[in-house]
């Protein structure tokens, strides 16, 4: 995904997914839903919600949409979409309390859906229909209210961050466990790279980086990586209040920022 476009509606819109066939989808505040196949003609489609959607994922089929309240929408084409929260309460159980925390990001990976938001809330499904909540253990760890803003999978491993620095990595989607980020900045966003970028990595790097570089930015301008989603090595940049959110494709890293901020990257360093 990447995040924070204005799809010419005025209305913001925080994520873009593309779907196999190459259908784009953005999600956005109240609701909003917008279509497109070249990335430039949009269309409104109705999602059938006022709360203001966050995170969407194209998987399996599937796109995934998540928000307020822990609203979780479906749809195979892009046009008609369904509210797969709303009658799974008895496996969701936190959706029919009116003071919901939201789910912020969404992802996709090795057949299991990702969803993660406030309250350190994590939900998986295989159809993107009926959820399960995991890493219930997880709430009572931590003093603070925690939550998760963003998650993403590469290879077997998903990665999520979130406040205070919190990044947590799980082979299945249902065990995480801790890593430690080298900051207490908020993290808002997280992707990776299947390569290294352009750059020549020589010596051990070159072997840590057959597999590609995480990514993952916040507050404070910060930016961390990881070859593995294990160790994070904090980057050098100054000048952003907070980075929102990052995305690669192309071979480039992009991240935006406060007041309009956007760095590029060839290799995430």
């Amino acid at each position: 995904p990447i995040a924070y476009t204005d799809g010419g509606t005025g209305t913001h819109s925080w994520q873009i997914a593309m779907s196999s066939d190459g259908l784009f989808v953005t999600v956005g505040n109240v609701g909003t839903i917008l279509t497109s196949s070249d990335g430039i003609s949009w269309t409104e489609r109705t999602s059938g919600t006022t709360n203001n959607l966050y995170g969407v994922t194209y998987g399996g089929g599937l796109f995934v949409t998540v928000g307020d309240n822990r609203t979780i929408l479906t749809s195979s084409d892009g046009t008609t979409w369904a509210n797969t929260s709303a009658n799974k309460r008895t496996t969701l159980r936190y959706f029919s309390k009116p003071d919901a925390h939201h789910l912020y990001g969404v992802t996709y990976g090795d057949g299991l859906f990702v969803t993660v938001g406030g309250d350190a809330t994590i939900f998986t499904s295989s159809d993107g229909t009926t959820w399960t909540e995991n890493g219930q253990n997880l709430k009572s760890n931590w003093g603070d209210g925690q939550y998760f803003k963003a998650v993403t999978y590469r290879n077997k491993l998903f990665v999520l961050v979130g406040r205070n620095g919190k990044i947590m990595n799980s082979p299945d989607g249902i065990t995480w466990k801790e890593r430690k980020a080298g900051t207490t900045n908020n993290l808002m966003g997280v992707t990776y790279s299947p390569t290294c970028g352009k750059v020549e990595w020589k010596g051990l790097d070159a072997g840590l980086c057959k597999n590609g570089i995480f990514v993952s930015v916040g507050k404070g301008g910060k930016i961390i990586t990881s070859f593995d989603g294990n160790w994070w090595v904090k980057r050098t940049f100054k000048g952003a209040g907070w980075i929102y959110a990052v995305t690669y494709g192309n071979g480039t890293f992009v991240t935006v920022g406060d007041n309009g901020v956007i760095l590029t990257s060839s290799d995430g360093i």
